[in-house]
């Protein structure tokens, strides 16, 4: 409701007054207007019914008036109907005229008023709104419209989808939209859309409105990405282990078989074995296995949406396994390779090969087997090809008897060589064994130039051969004499003819004493020492120590060594062949990984182990680094490798370098661990190396 008014002439207002009603269905305002004349005079009339009038919008009324007091005078109605605009705005000029007929002192001769009027605006097109939206759960389109009687239809749009969502809508609808949408967002987990709104009355479109909404895909087993894992055993073995993982001979293969949903792709691969190794990538193949039993895999990927699959669990089993080896027969404690009379039993002249020996071998679950092998040669000979004595398989592990086909003659001598090699391809140690000539008390060669004493004189030329301890008490003179013995102390006298010349080894000291004209009471020391008083030939003994002054000497190697076995005999070996005897060649130990989360496992870049025993020395060394990739405590102890044989008895110190203070040691449970004494940060490069004494 409202009102407008003119300007005053003589006293005299006129004054429209409206009021308004709309139509939300024909977008339509009807306004009632009443037309009001003031009277300031009190008195005036003008009854010609063609002289007075008045206009309301436009429209004449002839209207003869008489009035007799001052106020407000109706004049007369008229209702107006406006068309609103499309959007429901709309706007209405009103105007309204009032003509006296006569003009005089009290009374003006005409009044008019006009204003333009801003309609309230009508309601049209219906402005929708949506709430949360998750894919594949239904949520609430909310669409307040302006008249019971419009309906809607819904159409949606997402990314490169589009659709009608419904037609005839009411003032709400509960929209599902369809998992299937998470096809346009595969690289992310939630996406905008738009959702439009036609507004009908009947068949007439009111207007169009739209709402913007965010879809979230839910991270569900609808979803989710699954895997699935393979495991398999990687080796270079005979079929008979097919499936088998084998200790120091596998290596495990793992593959994923995974996919992605609705769209949806594979971004990351992970699996953990429960030692603490991580592989990432869709098949990969771990290095070889060295810890055994039952290991434990977990195993999920994730997808380019950031969701990650259900953790699987699976296990395989590691069998153990090591070389195997020519050990002594159940109950003995050696190895036995010797001369035989036809029963087996020892016998110094007996020409029978017996051999009582063992083979042990890992069973790799009942598929392993193993043989056990011989072959001979004379000395100075060539070994014959390998025989038998227990064949490849899992049972009749020992043997114990003459060899058959293999005589010996009482005046040679000979090396054995025995065996052991398992279907998984290893080959144990080569053992050898020296069978000496038959005993005899007394022997002459052949042609009368060769004497054997204790046994065959088996070499050529002029020479005595003594088998047996050779005992001599007083003088043994080489053209000069040679005394053994002086005050305990064994020692050398010779005398050119012009001077005596000494040389005695001390028990004491463990040295060696060389001087001519040797005065006891002035050439030794308090503590047993002789100095040396001169070169013997260009070379001269110092202590421990032999030197020599021909420069031609360095560098020079021997095709072959005399060496001393267990049962007296001298021979000769190579180099190569007296590493082997003596073992003095390293033996690999396996060095695993037990830093847990502490370290960076990953081998070749931030891991790596090498442990090696020399047996003759009973020694081991071994190197390790690690990369710490958490922060490490001053004070804490951090296991970090393991060896698993030939421990030290105690703990044995180590060396360690990092840029920090750090010390390092070995247990006697063959535990690597390293202490920091101040605090160290994640990230460094940690090297471990030393040596220890197998206990």
């Amino acid at each position: 409701m409202g009102s407008i008014y003119s300007e005053k002439s003589k006293k005299w207002q006129l004054r429209l007054d409206y009021t308004v009603s709309q139509s939300v269905t024909d977008n339509k305002s009807t306004l009632a207007l009443t037309l009001y004349v003031y009277d300031g005079s009190g008195y005036s009339q003008n009854e010609n019914k063609n002289q007075a009038y008045y206009k309301i919008q436009g429209t004449i009324t002839y209207n003869p008036y008489t009035y007799t007091s001052i106020g407000w005078k109706k004049l007369g109605s008229e209702t107006v109907t406006v068309s609103h605009d499309a959007d429901g705005s709309g706007k209405v000029t009103l105007s309204a005229e009032w003509h006296s007929g006569f003009t005089s002192d009290y009374t003006p001769s005409s009044l008019s008023l006009s204003e333009e009027v801003t309609l309230k605006t009508i309601p049209r097109a219906t402005q929708p709104s949506i709430g949360a939206v998750t894919l594949g759960n239904a949520v609430t389109i909310s669409l307040p419209r302006a008249s019971s009687s419009f309906t809607h239809t819904l159409t949606y749009a997402f990314k490169d989808a589009s659709g009608t969502i419904a037609t005839g809508a009411g003032k709400s609808y509960s929209w599902t939209p369809s998992l299937t949408l998470a096809n346009q967002i595969p690289d992310a987990s939630r996406g905008t859309g738009t959702i439009t709104c036609k507004t009908y009355s009947g068949s007439t479109l009111i207007g169009t409105k739209s709402v913007s909404f965010t879809a979230t895909v839910p991270n569900n087993s609808s979803t989710k990405p699954t895997d699935k894992i393979t495991l398999t055993p990687v080796h270079s073995l005979s079929s008979a282990f097919n499936g088998l993982y084998i200790q120091g001979k596998s290596k495990l293969n793992i593959t994923h078989t995974a996919s992605g949903k609705y769209g949806a792709t594979i971004s990351t691969y992970k699996a953990t074995v429960t030692d603490g190794n991580t592989y990432t990538g869709s098949s990969v193949t771990s290095g070889v296995l060295t810890i055994t039993g039952t290991r434990t895999l977990k195993y999920y990927v994730t997808d380019s949406r950031g969701f990650q699959s259900t953790t699987g669990s699976t296990t395989f089993n590691v069998l153990p396994y090591k070389p195997p080896a020519v050990v002594p027969k159940s109950g003995t404690t050696t190895v036995l390779c010797r001369r035989a009379d036809s029963a087996g039993n020892a016998a110094d002249k007996g020409t029978y090969l017996y051999i009582r020996a063992r083979k042990s071998f890992s069973s790799v679950s009942g598929k392993n087997k193993c043989s056990l092998q011989m072959r001979y040669k004379e000395d100075g000979g060539t070994y014959g090809s390998w025989t038998t004595l227990l064949k490849t398989d899992s049972s009749g592990t020992e043997y114990a008897g003459n060899i058959s086909g293999v005589t010996l003659a009482t005046t040679k001598s000979y090396f054995v060589q025995l065996k052991a090699v398992d279907l998984v391809g290893t080959t144990s140690a080569i053992q050898e064994y020296l069978i000496p000539t038959a005993t005899i008390t007394l022997h002459l060669g052949k042609n009368g130039t060769s004497v054997g004493i204790g046994g065959y004189a088996y070499g050529s030329g002029k020479r005595l051969d003594v088998a047996w301890d050779t005992y001599i008490d007083g003088a043994l003179r080489v053209n000069n004499s040679i005394t053994t013995t002086e005050d305990g102390n064994p020692y050398f006298h010779l005398n050119d003819g012009a001077t005596d010349w000494y040389l005695q080894a001390v028990k004491s000291s463990g040295k060696v004493a060389i001087g001519p004209n040797w005065d006891k009471s002035t050439k030794w020391d308090a503590n047993g020492n002789m100095d040396v008083a001169g070169n013997i030939d260009g070379k001269y003994l110092t202590g421990t120590w032999l030197k020599t002054t021909e420069v031609t000497d360095l560098g020079r190697s021997a095709s072959k060594v005399a060496v001393l076995d267990s049962g007296g005999w001298v021979y000769s070996r190579t180099p190569s062949e007296l590493v082997s005897d003596m073992r003095l060649a390293p033996v690999d130990l396996p060095i695993t990984y037990a830093g847990g989360a502490n370290f960076s496992n990953t081998g070749g870049t931030q891991y790596g182990g090498t442990a090696k025993y020399f047996p003759a020395l009973g020694i081991g060394v071994l190197r390790v680094y690690v990369n710490n990739i958490v922060a490490l405590t001053a004070g804490s102890t951090y296991n970090v490798a393991k060896i698993s044989s030939n421990l030290p008895g105690a703990f044995n110190a180590l060396n360690v370098y990092c840029g920090k203070q750090v010390v390092a040691r070995i247990s006697s449970s063959g535990m690597v661990q390293i202490r920091p004494q101040v605090a160290v940060a994640a990230g460094y490069d940690i090297y471990i190396a030393g040596m220890w004494i197998a206990g």
